[in-house]
């Protein structure tokens, strides 16, 4: 951990956005606390990147401390003649060996104002007015409850500056998949949280709510109540038209209701702090719920499919396969060996092809699938995504189950 070392190895240019000097200065930081933490040396350790920033999963390393197995992680860009061009920190590094254990990562941020290209930056944080602005719209009304129309105007009004607007990457997968769930913003740390990541979530969960849901289901919804209210219930066919009439309005209803609304029969639902009219979602609700009551009962008394369809194809896929693969085993593991330098640049695992049929012939299914043909063989993973979707959906269809009995309604 010789910071004075690592000035002197490297050449005087621009590392993560930042300056040769302010670089170093937050990995000194990052060095004073893991010597805090009791660490006398770091271990290093090879990965992949899996970061969203990094289009090319890279090699990267990890340097571990030897007490406190606290980690900074990096990826290294270079020339052919190994002179290191740029480095930069990595949030999403998986280790080829799985036995290294790690504790907490130390992150090495640059904040935009100590970018060495900051002066270009200064002009975007006029959009800091705009989002607060914009917030502040809405959140004028967070003690009453309003109607959809207000947010359906908040939305045309503001869809621009969500369109010129991008959720920060640099707080990792994990946390972007976290946002992206949290729809009424409860788990956002507002100390944390940029403003402009506060206003793209709350633009982007109450849109999903307006445009996914409200527009493409409300008439439709509105629609099938009425016409459930004329329904002979009595009558099986009558209530089979009309549950494969509604079939794709009640899809993804139960989805909506689980994320929004927990409780519909309170006044409201709250997204990011803005209480939003739950009567607006009135013919929804009742749709989901009419449909629920009904759906599932017809489904199990029609369906055609059994538990184990999609555990089947999955097997008989992924041997299929195999067998091809064995007996093609040449051109396929050149195809890996392209593949491989493609996607980890550096010497591949399988040395020869009478390893690579050994590899074929003795890895286990689940591996089979994701570890060789996710990674190395594209067009067989987009085929095999495609049928066990269809699959899927289909296992979950009243109306495909009815045409496969040959009732016609």
């Amino acid at each position: 951990m010789d910071i004075w070392l690592l000035n002197d190895l490297l050449p005087d240019t621009i590392y993560q956005g930042a300056t040769k000097s302010k670089f170093l200065e937050k990995i000194e930081k990052a060095f004073i606390a893991l010597k805090k933490e009791g660490d006398t040396s770091l271990e290093s350790f090879e990965g992949i990147s899996h970061s969203e920033k990094d289009s090319w999963n890279r090699t990267g390393f990890s340097f571990v401390g030897n007490h406190s197995r606290k980690h900074i992680d990096f990826i290294f860009e270079g020339t052919a003649f190994d002179e290191i061009t740029n480095i930069y920190n990595c949030n999403d590094l998986e280790l080829f060996d799985k036995t290294v254990r790690r504790k907490q990562q130390i992150p090495i941020d640059i904040l935009h104002q100590e970018r060495a290209n900051y002066k270009r930056y200064k002009k975007y944080h006029t959009y800091d007015e705009r989002y607060i602005s914009a917030i502040n719209e809405l959140l004028q009304y967070k003690e009453t409850i309003i109607g959809v129309e207000i947010y359906a105007q908040w939305l045309e009004k503001h869809q621009q500056l969500y369109n010129r607007t991008l959720p920060n990457r640099k707080v990792g997968l994990f946390k972007l998949i976290v946002d992206a769930l949290d729809k009424k913003g409860k788990d956002a740390n507002p100390q944390e949280t940029s403003i402009s990541d506060n206003f793209y979530w709350m633009y982007r969960h109450i849109k999903e709510v307006y445009e996914d849901y409200y527009l493409p289901k409300h008439k439709d919804a509105k629609k099938a109540i009425e016409e459930y209210n004329e329904l002979n219930l009595a009558d099986e066919n009558d209530l089979l038209k009309w549950l494969v009439k509604y079939e794709e309005t009640y899809n993804k209803l139960g989805f909506f209701m689980d994320l929004y609304l927990e409780d519909d029969d309170t006044e409201f639902f709250e997204i990011h702090n803005v209480r939003l009219k739950t009567s607006d979602f009135e013919y929804i609700i009742k749709l989901c719920h009419l449909s629920t009551e009904h759906y599932y009962d017809m489904l199990d008394k029609y369906t055609t499919s059994k538990n184990g369809d999609l555990y089947d194809f999955e097997q008989k896929f992924i041997q299929s396969v195999r067998e091809k693969h064995i007996l093609d085993s040449k051109n396929k593991y050149l195809n890996y060996l392209q593949q491989y330098e493609n996607l980890f640049r550096n010497k591949p695992k399988i040395k020869d092809e009478e390893e690579f049929v050994k590899y074929l012939k003795n890895t286990n299914n689940d591996d089979f699938l994701h570890k060789y043909i996710r990674e190395y063989c594209e067009e067989e993973f987009k085929q095999h995504n495609k049928e066990y979707n269809e699959m899927s959906h289909n296992f979950s269809s009243l109306t495909y189950h009815l045409k496969q009995r040959g009732i016609i309604l």
